[in-house]
């Protein structure tokens, strides 16, 4: 469990994706068992078994995700609905303290499938992640209008649905297909988009974060690497700028903020906390 190791070092969350590849009952057992594994006290044969192989201590880990992009095999969202109200139903039974990732858009045309699970699990997950990513090079601004215009879309469903306390997350996001100046441009305009989003926006996570120079070059990522070395793409030196600026801006005083509400917000909307 190393992943679990990095994050207590680093003072950040770890986020388990759980395989979720239909509902029969071994399926679900097989998910179930691994939260036993990270969570429960060492009195539970999971337990014993996690603190046999040198962790005693329960791994405490808060959050976890409903399988992956699930559309990529063949889920509709009515059919990826009913597996997050079985697994979510359970998580919530043995994890009541965890919060429950499901997976919505990955493009964003793909409203209906953010909106349908929405209504038909919603009661079943505290975080809905989708996908952002912008798959043209020469798309490295407009993509980001179009990113936010769906976002802002998105979160006005969800306040305005039976579940308006679902909370939206980025959990992929980069401009694919390049890792030259423009990766750099699109990712210092993601960062300042999201922020500007939050807090209805409550996390997110850029993709590929790390991929060695012998894979497929067609997905890139911020960090490249072989046995031996590495070099960053376009976008890692902005994540290190904007790092160090909110940082810094955490540990100054810092004048009365404005609100941004009317940035955000679509004249016609009706303006609410986000």
């Amino acid at each position: 469990m190393s992943a679990l190791t990095c994050c207590r070092t680093l003072g950040s969350e770890l986020l388990i994706v759980l395989a979720a590849p239909s509902t029969a009952p071994d399926a679900v057992q097989y998910a179930m068992d691994w939260v036993h594994y990270l969570n429960d006290p060492p009195t539970t044969d999971l337990g014993r078994l996690r603190a046999a192989n040198g962790h005693a201590e329960p791994y405490g880990v808060g959050y976890f995700q409903i399988d992956n992009e699930p559309m990529n095999n063949g889920f509709t969202p009515e059919k990826y609905a009913e597996v997050v109200n079985v697994y979510g139903s359970r998580l919530r039974a043995i994890a009541p303290r965890a919060r429950i990732v499901a997976c919505g858009q990955k493009r964003s045309n793909d409203m209906s499938w953010s909106q349908k699970l929405i209504d038909l699990a919603g009661a079943n997950f505290d975080i809905l992640g989708c996908h952002n990513y912008e798959y043209e090079p020469e798309s490295f601004e407009t993509g980001l209008r179009r990113i936010r215009e769906y976002l802002i879309t998105l979160r006005d469903y969800i306040r305005g649905s039976g579940h308006p306390g679902i909370e939206l997350a980025v959990l992929e996001w980069n401009l694919a297909r390049t890792y030259d100046w423009r990766a750099g441009l699109h990712a210092a305009g993601a960062l300042i988009m999201y922020e500007e989003l939050s807090p209805g926006l409550s996390m997110t996570c850029p993709a590929l974060l790390l991929r060695n120079t012998t894979d497929d070059p067609t997905w890139t990522s911020f960090i490249y690497h072989d046995h031996v070395s590495w070099f960053p793409g376009g976008a890692y030196p902005v994540e290190k700028l904007f790092s160090a600026s909110t940082t810094r801006s955490a540990t100054s005083p810092r004048p009365a903020a404005r609100s941004a509400t009317s940035r955000l917000e679509r004249p016609s909307s009706t303006k609410s906390r986000q």
